[in-house]
């Protein structure tokens, strides 16, 4: 097995903001994102049968694309089930409150940077497993 994904601390500040966001009009997010630490998920894959070659997680900060929009597209791609049902007066208003929480956290001389954790595996499977209990 050979993968990157979003490891502990992926986008946390993003996340905290956008919530915090929702908060402010009573809404709650529906976000269910999974990213492990990676000692825990070592232990998983171990459990497993897989014997885990390299295992790292690191930070990795991110240029998003388009500018002052950058964030705001970023939001409307990852968080569209929390914005698309809302009218768009209250999407704004949830973005542009995301905007001032973390503008001076991410946002770094004309574009935005997300807090980008990622974890990198490589592991091969050593013992027969189903899969069924993982």
């Amino acid at each position: 097995m050979i993968a990157e994904f979003g490891g502990a601390y992926n986008i946390e500040y993003i996340c905290d903001a956008f919530k915090h966001s929702l908060a402010h009009y009573g809404l709650r997010s529906s976000l269910n994102f999974f990213f492990p630490h990676a000692k825990p998920y070592q232990e998983l894959l171990e459990q497993h049968g897989f014997e885990v070659k390299r295992l790292s997680h690191y930070y990795r900060p991110t240029q998003l694309a388009d500018g002052h929009h950058g964030l705001a597209n970023w939001l409307r791609q990852f968080f569209a089930n929390d914005l698309e049902p809302l009218p768009e007066a209250v999407q704004k208003a949830i973005i542009d409150n995301t905007y001032a929480q973390l503008t001076p956290i991410l946002w770094k001389d004309g574009y935005w940077q997300a807090d980008y954790w990622r974890m990198q595996v490589v592991a091969q499977l050593t013992a027969p497993n189903d899969f069924t209990d993982f």
